[in-house]
């Protein structure tokens, strides 16, 4: 993975994935008027029509990228100089509630201090390593109030950043690789 550059990043709020009812991009959207940053959408889905309806009749679309879905590389590189990432789930099913999603590491590996929401497993990991605001609704003054606290408090900012590189030290593959092994070892003793 390429060496991640404070002064590489703008400011990019980052959602990977895809577009489905319950991800709180609809949510996201109707923050964009509030923030001065520039929301990249990369992925495709169901509601992508809808998505982009609601941008227009915001007049946001100088603010609201549709990025659709693009190669590995290119996803590196956009997350490379992200400076938010948001990983945002209504609390509709269990499914979501202890989910724990690709993009929350993707945008640790990537020096992407995140909003998520303040599930279980988000934020056990976020006692570990503070790499998130946890919100526990998405209510569009909350939603605005930790994103603008993300992108105007450069301390905390700052903070949250130099956690996603202690934080990726401990939760990497190499690492996690040696516990399944000794797992699988102890499975395949008895």
């Amino acid at each position: 993975m390429a060496h991640i550059n404070r002064e590489k990043k703008e400011r990019n709020i980052i959602y990977v994935g895809m577009f489905n009812e319950g991800r709180g991009l609809d949510s996201m959207i109707k923050v964009m008027p509030l923030l001065d940053a520039q929301l990249l959408l990369i992925g495709r889905g169901d509601i992508e029509h809808d998505l982009r309806k609601l941008v227009k009749e915001l007049d946001v679309e100088d603010k609201v990228k549709f990025m659709g879905f693009q190669d590995r590389p290119r996803v590196e590189e956009l997350l490379s100089t992200g400076y938010i990432g948001i990983n945002l789930l209504e609390d509709r099913s269990l499914n979501y509630r202890y989910s724990l999603a690709n993009k929350f590491f993707d945008y640790v590996q990537f020096g992407m201090p995140q909003i998520t929401m303040q599930f279980p497993t988000y934020t056990a990991l976020n006692k570990k390593h503070q790499v998130a605001v946890l919100l526990d609704n998405l209510e569009i003054s909350t939603l605005a109030a930790a994103a603008n606290d993300l992108l105007e408090d450069q301390e905390h900012w700052d903070k949250m950043f130099a956690a996603t590189f202690r934080a990726k030290l401990d939760w990497n593959w190499t690492k996690e690789a040696s516990r399944l092994q000794s797992i699988f070892e102890k499975v395949i003793s008895k």
